[in-house]
């Protein structure tokens, strides 16, 4: 007697005799299942909601500096806008050692600077103000041709004032016209100067 042939076999029970030798049970599908998940798929989620967190904070922070603008944009700004206000001085002198007694509760002491010797000036005197929010020292000097000059003085930290050239290192005070002023930025021995006149 001959053997059934195989393809005349219906198609669904063949199928079935020819995988129940690789069929996994139950068990065997959800040990394989359980493979599939990470490990540590709580651990994973946190990592992944802390990445997005400091990539949030990290656009956020660059359009914040974008729109803010880098520290000494704000120290040009603010030395023009004090030298067009013209505020009356709190104390008038001639002498920086004057002045400086005056000024040393405000935490730092005044100095003289380099850069400020090429105005051909008289001090007229001084009053406190501030600098991005630090306490500062406007003084004004009469020039030779009658015009006026500003100079702000403030303890100098980089945290606040950002990068500033240091003529104590042979640097050069960066300059910019703003509002029809030549304005100066620049650091020497801790003290932070910004100078304004006309241009």
């Amino acid at each position: 007697m001959n053997a059934p042939d195989p393809r005349s076999a219906p198609l669904k029970p063949a199928l079935r005799k020819l995988f129940e030798d690789v069929a996994l049970s139950r068990e065997e599908l959800a040990a394989l299942r359980q493979l599939e998940r990470p490990a540590n798929a709580g651990r994973r989620r946190l990592l992944l909601a802390a990445a997005s967190t400091a990539g949030v904070a990290l656009l956020g922070h660059g359009v914040w500096r974008a729109t803010r603008g880098e520290p000494v944009d704000a120290v040009f700004e603010r030395v023009a806008e004090v030298h067009l206000a013209s505020f009356p001085l709190a104390v008038e002198a001639s002498d920086l050692r004057e002045l400086q007694r005056v000024f040393a509760a405000s935490g730092f002491m005044l100095r003289d600077s380099a850069p400020l010797a090429s105005l051909g000036g008289q001090l007229l005197g001084a009053r406190p103000c501030h600098l991005l929010e630090r306490a500062a020292a406007e003084l004004r000097f009469v020039l030779p041709d009658g015009g006026w000059a500003t100079v702000l003085q403030a303890a100098y930290v980089a945290e606040v004032f950002g990068r500033l050239p240091d003529i104590g290192h042979n640097a050069e005070p960066l300059t910019r016209v703003l509002r029809g002023l030549e304005c100066r930025v620049w650091c020497d021995r801790g003290v932070v100067f910004a100078k304004a006149r006309a241009a």
